[in-house]
């Protein structure tokens, strides 16, 4: 049995293997090939090695330093790429550091390439990244180095392509993004155009025609065919930098974008001694330029970004000064002056071979080197000034040797005066420019600033700046003089305003007094500011309400002595009746009804304030009541009451501030029913327990007996039954038998049950 199953195992293990062996070989597979491998499962992930990787799920060919110099793969008979690709997704190429592809054949047709895409669906290639990319093909006879039946999109990096008859091709568009860092694209062959069909530029440019002249391109969306032979984006930016050759002097540098005209300027630098300017040498140009000559632009002229202009000079013989300048002495009027009068140079032959140049330098012995110009020098501030000259030549002629004169503006007189100032005591004086006069100045010239101090009663002024009327400080030019002002010290005063409050509280609490101190000076206006009244009016006293000030206080009154207001709330007064305000009186009972009335606040008031009586509206004889102190203690008299009519009446109480109210009812008195014979006991009755009386109500007192009244008939009381809180007694007693009762029918089962 055991052999039988040791036998069929080994069966099983002869069917797996040969299918595990089947699995291990089969290796997933991309549509891409680069330098003629395709890119596998197996192989996409060694980018430390190969220098390329792939990322399948996103479509992503990452180059990092990668070199490659071959025909590639053979991606159908006799044509070939270094990449190819034909998946149906975008391609995203993603470039880091420095990538160098180059297809070489010695013989290559328009559909070897670089790098090919040309998947049915048309999908789009994109080159992206931080990095570069040079694709080459050799023979420039070959195609373009990039092709793409889909969109061919530049968004990153710097991508140099070089094909035969054109450098990029797109059977969809071609489009440089104004992310990139630098697409130059060039077809070798004079008669190639670098981009074949459309193109979009995000970003301006330089076109190149077969002759390589440079063309300024701008950026365009529209798709546009360029008829270049070469094409570079961005435009590239010069510095231009001007070489003096020998000369002395600087001339500012430039830029220039490539594709553009540099405009070439006159020369300002000062040429040796016995040589005259010449031409201008722009570097990486075969050109003699002149001054407002164009040189166009390319990048063969620059080195490191920099493009060189250099000054050539031709011997030549210096003319003649004939005449000398000389240098004057002059008084400063804030106006600028010529400092020299006029030089002249000599004639030959009657005709004039140059002209006079001046200069201001720093001092008598070194020549400026710049600032040279035909117009006699002029200067404004009080100094003295080193004027330089010599004779320029012309085309055929050198400059003279250099030479200085010296001339002077002298300073003007004025006079800073302080004026008058009344200051407070404690205070320091005021030292704004507007407490100061100045005389003597040139027409327009202020003062800007000057500190003035007390010096007893006098304002000393001094260190004064001079503005001129542009706001130039042209104190330097100026010899000032200054006078004193008078001073006035004003001595301290004030006062104190007290604000009270009665019945109540300010707004913010507290009922104190508040005091107000003014201060103020000698002259001065002291008023109360608005912060300063305290708010009242909303915490009335009990029985209060709002009340008013004694004298409004304003922020416009003036004190000059100490003063007070008082804010006092207003009483509310009220009276209401006190102890029984609703008494019953029972017709015929002979009882008088008494009633007290009280005052809210000052209650020693209310009974002389009194000012009369009301039943139901109707004024009350004083006849018919009683009035007694003590609040006010009203008493209606009984025979005036048993005149009313049946029924509750309102008592009305008239005071001379106020008014209360109460109530009196009018009953008529209870009859009297006639007693009930008691029956007589049976004796030989068993005894019975008494019932249980009926509560009554507590007794009330009973009116007096009137003399002439009849003698109320006895009436037997009948058993009232018990409701409510009266019931609860019997219902228990009835609730306790009937348990006892329960509990000894109980017992009496017991007993029987032990007895059985």
């Amino acid at each position: 049995m055991v052999g039988k199953k040791f036998i069929v195992c080994l069966l099983c293990l002869a069917l797996v293997i040969p299918c595990a062996s089947a699995l291990a070989t089969s290796v997933e597979s991309y549509p891409l090939w680069i330098g003629g491998v395709q890119i596998t499962a197996a192989n996409c992930s060694d980018l430390a090695n190969n220098h390329w990787s792939y990322q399948p799920a996103t479509h992503t060919l990452t180059l990092d330093g990668y070199t490659y110099s071959g025909q590639g793969y053979q991606y159908k008979n006799g044509h070939y790429a270094v990449i190819y690709y034909n998946g149906s997704d975008a391609l995203t190429v993603s470039l880091s550091g420095k990538n160098v592809l180059t297809l070489a054949m010695n013989f290559s047709y328009d559909d070897d390439q670089v790098v090919r895409s040309d998947n049915a669906a048309g999908s789009a290639i994109t080159f992206t990244g931080s990095g570069s990319l040079e694709a080459t093909v050799l023979d420039f006879w070959g195609g373009p180095a990039l092709y793409s039946t889909g969109p061919i999109i530049f968004s990153g990096g710097s991508v140099k392509a070089v094909g035969g008859g054109s450098a990029v091709k797109s059977d969809n568009i071609v489009t440089i993004t104004s992310g990139i860092t630098s697409v130059i694209m060039r077809a070798e062959l004079d008669s190639g155009k670098a981009v074949p069909l459309k193109l979009i530029n995000e970003t301006a440019g330089v076109g190149y025609d077969q002759w390589m002249r440079p063309s300024e391109i701008k950026a365009s969306t529209s798709g546009a065919m360029l008829n270049y032979r070469e094409l570079s984006f961005p435009a590239k930016t010069y510095t231009v930098q001007y070489d003096a050759n020998g000369g002395t002097g600087t001339m500012e540098p430039d830029t220039v974008q490539e594709g553009q005209g540099l405009l070439l300027p006159w020369c300002s630098f000062d040429p040796p001694e016995g040589q005259t300017f010449s031409f201008w040498d722009v570097s990486g140009i075969d050109l003699i330029g002149m001054p407002q000559d164009y040189a166009a632009i390319t990048s063969s002229c620059a080195m490191d970004g920099i493009i060189t202009v250099t000054a050539k000079w031709a011997d030549a013989p210096a003319p003649v000064i004939q005449t000398e300048p000389e240098g004057l002495s002059l008084a400063y009027t804030g106006s600028a002056m010529e400092l020299v009068t006029a030089g002249e140079v000599a004639k030959e032959n009657l005709h004039t071979v140059g002209r006079m140049q001046y200069a201001l330098g720093k001092d008598a012995e070194t020549a400026p080197v710049s600032g040279w110009r035909d117009e006699l020098p002029t200067g404004t501030d009080a100094k003295t000034y080193y004027v330089w000259y010599r004779g320029t030549g012309d085309e055929n002629h050198s400059n003279t040797k250099k030479k200085c004169v010296t001339a002077s503006i002298s300073k003007k007189e004025a006079t800073v005066t302080a004026l008058a100032q009344t200051i407070n005591e404690g205070s320091t004086v005021d030292s704004d420019a507007k407490y100061a006069e100045l005389s003597g100045m040139v027409n327009g010239h202020t003062i800007g600033s000057v500190t003035l101090t007390a010096d007893g009663s006098k304002v000393v002024p001094s260190k004064a700046k001079i503005l001129d009327g542009e706001g130039n400080d042209v104190t330097g030019n100026y010899t000032l003089t200054y006078k004193e002002g008078t001073l006035t010290v004003r001595g301290k005063t004030g006062v104190k305003i007290t604000f009270s409050v009665v019945n109540g509280e300010w707004d913010n609490g507290g009922s104190d007094d508040i005091e107000v101190l003014l201060d103020g000076f000698e002259g001065d206006q002291l008023k109360l500011r608005a912060p300063q009244i305290p708010g009242v009016g909303s915490k009335p006293a009990e029985s209060c309400q709002a009340g008013s000030w004694d004298v409004i206080p304003d922020t416009e009154t003036e004190f000059t002595k100490d003063a007070a207001f008082v804010y006092t709330y207003k009483e509310v007064i009220s009276y209401s009746a006190t102890g029984e305000q609703k008494i019953t009186h029972t017709r015929g009972s002979g009882k008088d009804a008494v009633f007290t009335f009280k005052r809210n606040i000052h209650d020693a008031e209310t009974y002389e304030n009194f000012v009369r009586a009301a039943i139901d509206g109707k004024i009350i004889s004083e006849g018919s009541y009683l009035k007694a102190p003590g609040s006010l203690v009203l008493t209606l008299k009984s025979d005036y009451l048993d005149t009313l009519a049946d029924g509750a009446h309102k008592v009305g109480i008239t005071f001379t501030d106020g008014e209360a109210e109460a109530e009196i009812d009018i009953t008529q008195p209870a009859p009297t029913a006639a007693p009930t014979p008691s029956p007589t006991p049976d004796p030989t009755a068993p005894p019975t327990s008494s019932p249980t009386p009926a509560p009554t109500a507590p007794p009330t007192s009973s009116p007096a007996p009137s003399p002439t009244a009849a003698p109320t008939p006895t009436v037997t009381p009948q058993p009232v039954p018990l409701t409510g809180d009266q019931s609860q007694p019997a219902v228990w007693i009835i609730l306790i038998l009937v348990s006892l009762a329960g509990l000894s029918a109980v017992i009496t089962g017991l007993k029987k049950s032990r007895k059985k």
